[in-house]
């Protein structure tokens, strides 16, 4: 096992893979409802077969939406490599950094659904990859995970 200064994880990914979940597996069994026991009273199959397309429609949305949104390991090495994982429902990537190829984290202010404040704890590489230590409506939590990581980054990280 490597030698380990600080670790991260950043799992708000997690309540939308298992939201989705249940809604395709609800979807399935009011889906197979539908086929075993026909229309509803007063309700004609193409009305049926709309309405199922219509959530269906919406399901098939909400998983591609979900297959882009990774849940976050971040390690800070005490030779300061960085190893960065990002799991997503259908895979995982894992990538290796130098302390060089890393830029020092910072606050991203950014807007959520409905228009409230939320932040992100991002972290750039030299490249074109980019990972959030944290997440969320508190800009605190994001600012000690950015310190955090910058102090670990520099070699004065302790876990």
């Amino acid at each position: 096992m490597r030698d380990v200064a600080i670790a991260f994880r950043n799992r708000s990914a997690s309540w939308i893979w298992g939201f989705a979940a249940l809604w395709l597996t609800l979807l399935g069994v009011m889906t197979y409802v539908v086929a075993r026991d026909g229309a509803p009273t007063g309700y004609s199959w193409p009305i049926v077969i709309g309405i199922m397309a219509f959530f269906w429609a919406g399901g098939i949305g909400l998983v591609a939406f979900v297959l882009r949104k990774p849940c976050i390991r971040v390690t800070v090495e005490r030779d300061s490599r960085v190893s960065a994982t990002w799991r997503y429902p259908h895979k995982v990537v894992r990538k290796r950094f130098d302390a060089e190829q890393v830029r020092p984290a910072e606050v991203v202010d950014a807007r959520d659904d409905e228009d409230n404040p939320y932040f992100y704890a991002r972290v750039r590489t030299a490249g074109s990859d980019f990972f959030d230590l944290a997440e969320g409506h508190t800009r605190a939590l994001c600012e000690s995970a950015c310190d955090q990581f910058n102090r670990a980054l520099q070699g004065q990280g302790k876990r």
